[in-house]
């Protein structure tokens, strides 16, 4: 009986605890998710003009011009950079919107987080493809 008493005990504080702790993490990764978002969007939203700068320079060259399809990759991947942050913002609105603290979220938003960092890599990434194009373009 005694072994039976120690095992609820034991069982209790670990269902009581779990959750909690589960909660805890989320919430860390809740506000490192919503940096992840404030340091990404800014630049994605910039990204469509970015592309359309970047094919106005090629403007007028022939379709086959290595130049004009340059700039169009650089265009493509502005704009795959851009679809990254959307895909994103829709699961994570979904995750926040989950009003559970369990595993499964806990898990979701690692995912997320570690998804933010790549859109964030990719967004840089086509970025500075850009800027170099563009400051190519000018000389």
């Amino acid at each position: 009986m005694k072994k039976f008493w120690i095992l609820s005990v034991s069982m209790a504080f670990l269902w009581a605890c779990g959750p909690n702790e589960n909660k805890v993490e989320i919430e860390k990764l809740d506000k490192s998710l919503m940096e992840g978002h404030d340091k990404v969007m800014p630049v994605s939203l910039r990204l469509p003009k970015m592309k359309a700068e970047v094919l106005q320079t090629v403007e007028g060259l022939e379709e086959g011009d290595s130049l004009k399809m340059v700039a169009v990759l650089i265009g493509d991947e502005l704009m795959a950079a851009s679809d990254s942050m959307d895909v994103w913002m829709r699961r994570y609105a979904d995750a926040r919107a989950d009003e559970s603290f369990d595993v499964e979220k806990l898990n979701v938003y690692k995912t997320l987080k570690a998804q933010i960092e790549e859109v964030d890599a990719d967004t840089k990434k086509a970025v500075e493809k850009a800027k170099t194009f563009l400051e190519n373009a000018k000389n």
